[in-house]
């Protein structure tokens, strides 16, 4: 639905519930989508909105943005990456101002 409303012209490859047998929150999701894409999944950032798919995402070893909409994701559950970042993912280079 989302994807017809988008249109699939924006995205390199896409992937549904139904492509892999296993869903969310088992992580085979992204490592279906980081294989298509030709990634490690550790090079990859999930955007999410629920706590089953940061769990799927994190899982996967992707780093994850979680962004809350209709299920609240709590800061500090297994599933949030705000206190407990993806193991693969890196920290953001400092940047400083001279202002």
């Amino acid at each position: 639905m989302v994807l017809g409303s988008l249109g699939d012209h924006w995205f390199t490859v896409t992937l549904a519930a139904e492509d892999t047998e296993r869903t969310k929150p088992d992580p085979a999701p992204y490592l279906a989508a980081a294989d298509r894409l030709g990634l490690d999944p550790a090079a990859c950032v999930a955007v999410e909105d629920t706590p089953t798919g940061v769990a799927s995402a994190r899982a996967a070893g992707c780093s994850v943005l979680a962004v809350p909409s209709t299920v609240p994701i709590a800061r500090g559950s297994p599933t949030s990456c705000a206190t407990s970042p993806s193991p693969a993912a890196s920290p953001p280079p400092a940047h400083t101002s001279k202002n």
